[in-house]
């Protein structure tokens, strides 16, 4: 229960959660975007979406929303309409209400997903009682948390996916991966994986859900679809608009414009084109082979899918980060089943796993000052020690599905 603690300890002491009627910033942090959302979705105006002036003109309605913040600040809807359409319930409640009620919803999907790893991924039963408590001090959970985003969604989604796998429920691990179309930049990644490595029966499932949410968005208006699509093809260029924290960003695309500051985007491009491929190469050497997927080696492996997709990404700011303690957890109940003759390689893992988790809140500050971004190194180090891993010892035999209470 040290979620709910810590929440209901945000909403306490934290500034985004003081309800005095005139701020810098919104109430909840990054949730009046959802709330606004799925008000004008489901109002006579919702035609009005993804028009940016009518957003942000609602997001400043003092009357509406109960605070008053500066109006050249402002958060456009950047998605789908079927997402939208899901929040919205929330939008029934007034915002001050709603925003705890999306904090209390956020620890509980982080609650969720340990539960998850101690009911059905036994291997990981030795280290969860202190590696959950770890995790509460990781920096970019305690900021996701606090401006009322959506990372532990997402790596409840994750869990629920990898837990299902490794029972080899293919089909619905599909069908609750593809609850990450509402961050399709997030999903392709290991979706374009699991098709290349023939997981049909995930595809599929994948595809059920998918199907489904487009058919929500048409529920929810067809012209907000072609205004979506619209919306998608003008974020290419989004880590290099105005107010951008390079700093803050974690992706290669970020950390490289962070570190060429002054250069050409013909360089920036061609040296991300680059570092993608590696990445790229890197996940291909620790797929090699057929997939177990309740073997050590498929723990490596999707861990190893979780970092490319971090590293891959378009945009990933610092809140983003939250799901790595999916693959960190992962790396942890792995490296045991390690054979003898790769331990020294399982003890880099755990050495980079350590350096992210504790000293994550020191990565903005470090790209700061040096240019240099800790987490895309850190990250891509514990994906080259994957991939040596996944080489040097192939033929792995299978996690225990019990441990002794």
């Amino acid at each position: 229960m040290l979620p709910i603690v810590i929440v209901v300890t945000i909403f306490t002491l934290s500034p985004n959660y003081d309800f005095a009627q005139r701020r810098n910033s919104p109430l909840g942090g990054d949730f009046l975007q959802e709330w606004v959302g799925g008000h004008i979705v489901t109002s006579e105006q919702s035609r009005h979406l993804y028009e940016l002036d009518y957003f942000k003109s609602v997001q400043h309605d003092e009357s509406l929303v109960g605070f008053h913040w500066p109006y050249e600040k402002y958060y456009p809807a950047i998605y789908p309409p079927f997402y939208y359409l899901i929040v919205s319930p929330l939008a029934a409640l007034d915002y001050r209400t709603a925003a705890i009620v999306w904090g209390i919803l956020s620890a509980l999907a982080l609650i969720a997903s340990g539960e998850l790893a101690i009911r059905f991924f036994p291997p990981c039963r030795p280290y969860i009682g202190y590696g959950f408590l770890l995790a509460m001090l990781f920096a970019p959970l305690l900021t996701c948390l606090n401006i009322g985003h959506k990372s532990t969604f997402l790596l409840l989604i994750l869990t629920s996916t990898f837990v299902l796998l490794y029972h080899k429920r293919f089909r619905w691990a599909g069908v609750v991966f593809g609850l990450m179309a509402f961050k399709p930049h997030l999903a392709l990644l290991i979706g374009v994986t699991m098709l290349i490595k023939r997981q049909w029966n995930f595809v599929f499932g994948a595809a059920i859900t998918v199907t489904f949410l487009i058919g929500l968005s048409f529920v929810a208006g067809p012209g907000l679809c072609r205004d979506y699509v619209g919306v998608v093809l003008g974020t290419g260029d989004y880590v290099q608009t105005g107010g951008y924290d390079l700093a803050d960003a974690h992706s290669l695309w970020g950390a490289t414009q962070n570190a060429l500051q002054g250069q050409s985007v013909l360089m920036v491009t061609t040296l991300t084109a680059i570092l993608s491929l590696i990445v790229v190469g890197l996940l291909a050497s620790i797929f090699q082979g057929t997939i177990e997927t309740n073997s050590p080696r498929f723990a490596f492996q999707f861990a190893a899918m979780v970092l490319a997709t971090v590293l891959l990404s378009p945009h990933l700011y610092f809140y983003d980060l939250t799901v790595l303690l999916l693959p960190l957890l992962l790396v942890l109940a792995a490296k045991d089943f390690v054979p003898e003759q790769s331990r020294n390689l399982a003890v880099y893992l755990v050495a980079l796993s350590v350096m992210i988790l504790f000293g994550a809140g020191t990565f903005k500050t470090i790209a700061t000052s040096t240019l240099t971004q800790p987490s895309v190194l850190l990250v891509g180090g514990l994906l080259v020690v994957l991939a040596r891993l996944c080489q040097a010892t192939p033929g792995w035999g299978q996690f225990v599905r019990s441990v002794a209470p």
